[in-house]
Parts: C-alpha cells; structure tokens; sequence
C-alpha cells in the first residue's frame, strides 16, 4: 500500500512539473510574440492595428475584380473572399514562418539553453493574434452585407478550432525538417503557393462542374469546409468531411508527436 502512494505520489509530481514547464514555455513565447508585434509596428499611429488594414485593403480589391471575372454577385462573394483570405493568410503564416522560427532563435537556444519549441510556439501565437486583429475585417463584410447570424457561428465554432489546432500541430515537423534540411523552407514556400491556387479560396468550390476532385481529393479545402458552410450557409459538413478532418488531426498530431522527440537533436543542426 505504501508503494502505491509513494508511486502515485511521483508520478503527481512528474505531471505537475511537466505542467508548470509547459505552461513557462507558453508564457514566454507569448511574450516573445508580443514583442515581435510590438518591435514591428514601433512609432506607427495605427499600431497592430495595421494588420486589419492591410487585410481590409487587400480583401476589397480582389473583391471587386474576382466579383466580375466570376460574374459573381459582390453581397455573395466578397463575405466568402474575406473569410477564406483571413484564415488562409493564418495558415500560410504558421508554415512558411515554421520553417525559419527554430534558426531565429538559434542564439538563444545555443547560448541560453532555451527549448527549440518556445520559438515554434512563439510563431503560433503571433499568428493567433495576428488572426484576431484580421478577424475583425470578415466581420465588418459580414455586417455590411448584413450575412452575419449567431447560430451559424455557433455551427461553424468546432471547424475553426479544428482547422487553428491542426496549423499548430503541422508546425513542429515542419520547423525540424526546415533546419535539418536546409531545401526544406523553398520546397514548403513553393507548395504553399501552389495549395492556395488548387484550394478554393479565391474561387467559390460551386464553380467546379466536371472537375470536382480538386476540391474531394484537397484535404486543405475539406477543413475550409468544415466551418466555411456552417458560416455561411448554415448548414454542417457531412460526416465524410468530418472524417477527413478528423484523419488529418490524428496524423498532425502523430507527426507533432515523432517531432518533439528530435527537439533536443536542433543545437546540433543550427
């Protein structure tokens, strides 16, 4: 019985500072994020804020020409414009900026002893917050052409923190291969670019006639689904997207899983 207690009581403690480990590492890249932030938009009147201007001036000129090259009415397509850029540009910027978040802080992990992951992390917060000030632009489409509904958002809730999650656990990988391969960042940069030319995001998936399987075969624009037709539409993805995307999270996180054992092996490749 002492045995017992002794080895619950162990391994109470192992968790708990594993725990408080984690939560040190959070806590310092955020506020290693919010610095980045901060150094970026020094002695600007706008600040941060910058962010959703930015966004905002983008979104409405690739509205108002895709509306015509599509024929597409503007109140149907500029909502579903904004709200696919605002959480593509998240994406893409958790992957392209992975592949060079761990050689960032190379100095600090060599000399300060500090976790490759805190820098990985670091570039997942920016983002997420970057996201939060570019949320607000989808936001004011949505109100402008008056397509904003609270119970669509409430559907389209577990899609969004499905697709953030799965953006997370896509960067460790990426960010190991990116410093052990050095080919690896070019090779990421050039599928990204190609991903947002097949993946339907200035393009409405309705356009498709014959060729659906561009849109079947993506899994990118299966997680679009999974919280964009909520949004927009009201109506939830079938369970076949469900499935896909439930699919995607599992091997995003094995993957994260293989990546965080090889954290220790990054001093050596820096």
């Amino acid at each position: 019985m002492q045995s017992l207690v002794k080895s619950i009581l162990v391994i109470s403690m192992k968790t708990a500072g594993l725990w408080r480990e984690a939560w040190s590492t959070v806590c310092y890249a955020n506020l290693l994020a919010l610095n980045d932030l901060s150094l970026r938009y020094a002695s600007s009147a706008l600040g941060p804020f910058w962010i959703t201007g930015q966004m905002l001036f983008f979104v409405l000129g690739l509205g108002f020409v895709f509306s015509s090259v599509f024929n597409t009415p503007l109140a149907e397509f500029l909502p579903f414009l904004a709200i696919s850029i605002t959480f593509w540009t998240f994406f893409s910027g958790c992957i392209n900026e992975a592949t060079s978040a761990i050689l960032d802080g190379g100095s600090l992990i060599k000399d300060r002893a500090v976790s490759p992951q805190t820098f990985v992390m670091k570039v997942y917060i920016r983002n997420i917050y970057m996201l939060a000030h570019n949320i607000l632009v989808p936001f004011m489409v949505f109100v402008v052409f008056q397509k904003y509904s609270f119970t669509n958002f409430l559907l389209a809730v577990p899609g969004i923190l499905l697709f953030i999650l799965i953006a997370g656990l896509m960067m460790a990988p990426v960010a190991l291969f990116a410093v052990r391969f050095r080919d690896f960042k070019p090779f990421v940069e050039s599928l990204i670019q190609l991903t947002f030319l097949v993946t339907p995001i200035m393009w409405r998936p309705d356009l498709l006639v014959n060729r659906t399987y561009v849109v079947d075969y993506n899994p990118l624009a299966v997680l679009f689904s999974l919280w964009r037709e909520p949004l927009l539409k009201g109506e939830m993805a079938d369970a076949h997207n469900w499935v896909v995307g439930l699919g995607v999270l599992l091997g995003a996180a094995l993957l994260n899983r293989l990546a965080a054992r090889s954290y220790r092996n990054c001093v050596f490749w820096i």
